[in-house]
């Protein structure tokens, strides 16, 4: 408070007036000061006053932001005297997990794993560890949430690879004391045969089981066998004269059908 007093010429005392000096209103600003990308906060103004003029341009007590920034309030008391504070609001990074994948162990299936260091993981299968299991095609989506709470997503497309499969082709039937050629499937990457050679063909001479071991891009392989006997050898009958005079023709034929003579 203070006091005035009024004082005329020659030292009387008129008057007095007495005046109330109202301080300025000192607001303070209340929020969450960090902010996750996408997310919003709310900002208040305590104690209450009459008025509220924000930089955004809201007017209320309290306002929500969804962004970083700097933001202002002047306040208003009920004497009309105002007051300013200031909030600043940052940005909190966002958490980035990578899928990464185990090696293919060739059993038709995936391990995915996002990565340590976050506090929660949810898989779009509903599984919440750091890694899963992979068994079937398609994209594969995983949210981790880091210590503040902010999110992060990241997707990873998996395709499992068909098994390999090889098949041998070649004449499962050959005559005794002669050779033949084997084939193996094309395309793969190795080939190991039974009876040695590395190629996709393998000369036999003579029966038995053979068998190859084939290896795809992956380390993934597959196995053939293939039985080869032997034909029985052809045995002909010859039928005719078995005596002739001399310069009188005759004719001797072989029963059987075969398919040349010599």
């Amino acid at each position: 408070f203070f006091f005035f007093f009024l004082f005329a010429q020659g030292g009387c005392t008129l008057g007095s007036i007495d005046l109330n000096v109202i301080a300025a209103p000192e607001p303070s600003i209340t929020c969450v000061n960090q902010l996750c990308e996408g997310g919003s906060t709310t900002l208040s103004v305590t104690p209450s006053f009459d008025t509220y003029a924000w930089s955004t341009g809201d007017n209320s007590q309290s306002i929500d932001v969804s962004g970083p920034g700097t933001y202002t309030v002047t306040v208003t008391n009920s004497a009309g005297c105002t007051g300013t504070a200031v909030q600043a609001v940052t940005p909190l990074p966002a958490p980035t997990p990578t899928i990464t994948v185990a090696p293919y162990q060739c059993n038709g299936e995936f391990n995915l794993d996002a990565g340590g260091g976050f506090s929660s993981y949810t898989w779009s299968t509903g599984e919440s560890s750091q890694t899963i299991t992979a068994i079937a095609d398609g994209p594969y989506t995983v949210t981790v949430t880091s210590a503040n709470s902010c999110s992060g997503t990241a997707t990873f497309n998996v395709t499992i690879p068909p098994p390999p499969s090889v098949s041998i082709s070649g004449d499962n039937q050959i005559c005794a004391n002669s050779s033949s050629i084997l084939s193996a499937t094309p395309g793969f990457v190795t080939y190991i045969w039974s009876i040695g050679g590395g190629g996709t063909t393998v000369t036999i001479n003579g029966p038995g089981t053979y068998s190859v071991t084939a290896t795809d891009a992956l380390g993934c392989t597959d196995v053939a066998s293939f039985d080869v006997t032997t034909l029985p050898a052809p045995t002909p009958t010859i039928s005719g004269p078995q005596a002739i005079c001399a310069a009188d023709p005759d004719t001797v034929s072989v029963h059987e059908n075969f398919n040349a003579y010599s």
